[in-house]
């Protein structure tokens, strides 16, 4: 577990095997090509461990709900140069409840215009996934824990949030 870190202190970020992440069990039940879990990684800060799956098969992009920018830009700096995890962003996303950082890596997620089932195809669900769920029941990829687990297979924009490029 990681403690609470001063406010000027760097975080402490801690990557973990992922079956370690929260969200693993929950990730790994909705992924269309599951080979992308063992290059996983549990990346550990609050307290809690999350998954980030690589991009690969149909995944082709991903992210992970950071909440500060600090933790968001720490998490960047570590994907920087692993294999799975290319061209690491940080984006500011404002929802109706609060505004909170997101690390995205790989290709650009699809815009609030797609559908939920493209925006997931993205993400790499499986459509078995898809249909099992509606969007009621299946919250966006990289959401804070939510289903005994989050997936953080990757972060879904809605139209009701704005997104703008970390500085």
């Amino acid at each position: 577990m990681n403690a609470p870190t001063a406010p000027n202190e760097p975080p402490t970020i801690t990557v973990l095997p992922p079956h370690t992440a929260v969200d693993y069990a929950c990730t790994a039940s909705r992924l269309e090509d599951p080979h992308l879990l063992p290059n996983s990684l549990a990346i550990c800060f609050h307290r809690t461990a999350l998954i980030a799956v690589p991009v690969g098969g149909r995944r082709r992009g991903g992210c992970l709900d950071a909440g500060r920018r600090e933790i968001a830009l720490a998490i960047r700096e570590l994907l920087l140069d692993r294999p799975g995890f290319p061209q690491p962003r940080v984006r500011l996303t404002s929802s109706q409840s609060r505004p909170h950082w997101v690390v995205d890596w790989g290709a650009r997620a699809p815009d609030g215009r797609a559908s939920t089932t493209e925006r997931r195809h993205f993400y790499g669900y499986s459509d078995n996934a898809i249909a099992a769920h509606t969007p009621q029941t299946l919250p966006p990829p990289g959401a804070a824990p939510a289903c005994p687990a989050s997936p953080g297979a990757g972060q879904a924009s809605s139209p009701s949030r704005r997104t703008r490029p970390a500085e």
